[in-house]
C-alpha cells in the first residue's frame, strides 16, 4: 500500500514532510504559526506551547499541538488583535 503524501503548491513556504508525524519540531511550529523560530522557542519554554524534551531537543507532539490550537480563542474585533500576540 503507498502513503500518498500533498504536494505543497508552489507558495507553500512550510516544510512540514510529513502529515503522519507524531511530533513536529520546534522550527516546522514556528512555521505553522508564523512566528519567528526564536518566539516558539519561548513559547516552548514558558509553558505555552505543548512540547516535551526529548534528549537534547524539544519536539511538540502533533496531537496535542492541534488540540491546544484549536482551544486557542480568535480574536474577534481589532481590539483583540493587539493582544493577540499574549496567546497562551
Amino acid at each position: 500500500m503507498t502513503h500518498l503524501l500533498p504536494v505543497p503548491d508552489d507558495e507553500s513556504t512550510a516544510t512540514v514532510h510529513d502529515i503522519r508525524a507524531l511530533v513536529y519540531t520546534v522550527p516546522e511550529v514556528a512555521q505553522l504559526l508564523a512566528v519567528s523560530r526564536n518566539t516558539a522557542y519561548l513559547m516552548v519554554r514558558t509553558g505555552q506551547l505543548p512540547a516535551r524534551r526529548l534528549g537534547t531537543r524539544w519536539v511538540v507532539p502533533r496531537k496535542a499541538f492541534h488540540n491546544w490550537l484549536d482551544a486557542t480563542p480568535i480574536p474577534d474585533d481589532t481590539t483583540t488583535l493587539a493582544t493577540a500576540g499574549n496567546w497562551s
